[in-house]
């Protein structure tokens, strides 16, 4: 299923912050992938994602940890 993959993934990450080009809105739907089952039907997420934000220089694991906080704190 879509959430044991994304858990998979999310899981299977190093530890090691590795600083390369990615995408915020990418980093954002992978976190809101895993974090699916801990979102409660009172949570709704709402999307107002900007397809032209440019692609910043980060670890990509580590905000999809910070977003993934984000989410479940919120739930």
């Amino acid at each position: 299923s879509k959430i044991v993959r994304s858990l998979r993934t999310f899981s299977r990450r190093e530890d090691n912050a590795e600083f390369m080009a990615c995408q915020i809105n990418t980093c954002l739907q992978a976190a809101a992938d895993v974090c699916e089952n801990a979102r409660t039907d009172a949570i709704a997420l709402e999307w107002r994602l900007d397809p032209a934000l440019p692609e910043t220089v980060a670890s990509g694991h580590a905000l999809e940890q910070v977003f993934a906080n984000f989410i479940v704190n919120a739930c």
